[in-house]
């Protein structure tokens, strides 16, 4: 399994390929019958971000697969989540139906980190994806937006968002834009509610998140916020807390 070292060559050497995923010949086992898909944050690609994750899971007996999304003009092959959000979801059924196509299975388990468990948010509730999906992990998923540390508070303090989001647009950002807590983007994802039914929903968020601010507003936690002790992970030590799952809010195993 990689570590810094690996990812950070990955980035450079290796964004579109990591250990552990797309094997397009992994059969799902009766243990793991579906098969999971991974979707990288703002900013990095697939070789970068899951270079512990991707072979922890292919290990344990998972199909894993992972996709770049979002990338544009400014990527370099390399930089992904960049580009308009319903486009990266579009990028992301595409994939998904090949993985089923590919491994038989009937469903998928979709992981997300920051706003690729946003992206993936909207494939679930504007592309249809629900029934495609058994569980959807958020790992510090930017749904209904961030301040990013209260940056936008005071670019809207100062007058100036407007004609940042105007860049974004401008130079091919609008990701950004669409991440911004109390964008048209995040209100109209979001009116309806969190969650779809039929899909599990599990949601991993630490308190000392200083890119997705504030930690709370997260499916499930909204409508059905139910936290667990706050517990200390091992390598960062520092609190994290894991929401509801499902539209139930019960409290979700990590097993």
């Amino acid at each position: 399994m990689g570590g810094l070292p690996e990812a950070v060559g990955n980035f450079i050497a290796s964004p579109s390929a990591v250990e552990g995923a797309n094997d397009w010949r992994c059969e799902p086992t009766a243990e793991h019958p579906y098969p999971v898909v991974l979707a990288h944050p703002t900013g990095v690609n697939l070789g970068v971000n899951w270079t512990k994750i991707s072979p922890t899971l292919a290990n344990a007996g998972h199909c894993v697969f992972a996709l770049n999304y979002g990338m544009n003009h400014l990527s370099l092959g390399r930089v992904g989540g960049l580009a308009d959000i319903p486009a990266s979801a579009r990028q992301l059924s595409a994939f998904v139906d090949k993985v089923l196509a590919a491994t038989g299975a009937p469903k998928v388990n979709l992981v997300g980190h920051s706003q690729g468990g946003m992206m993936q948010n909207y494939y679930l509730k504007r592309l249809n994806g629900a029934g495609k999906v058994g569980t959807l992990v958020d790992l510090s998923t930017s749904n209904h937006g961030t301040t990013l540390s209260g940056l936008t508070n005071l670019g809207e303090a100062l007058g100036v968002i407007g004609f940042v989001n105007n860049l974004f647009d401008f130079v091919g950002l609008p990701a950004l834009k669409q991440q911004e807590v109390s964008s048209r983007f995040q209100k109209d994802l979001f009116a309806d509610g969190d969650t779809v039914p039929g899909v599990r929903y599990v949601v991993l968020q630490t308190t000392k998140d200083a890119v997705v601010t504030p930690y709370t507003p997260t499916p499930s936690s909204r409508a059905t916020r139910s936290a667990t002790s706050p517990s200390r992970t091992s390598a960062r030590r520092t609190r994290s807390a894991t929401w509801g799952c499902s539209s139930t809010g019960r409290p979700c195993s990590t097993s």
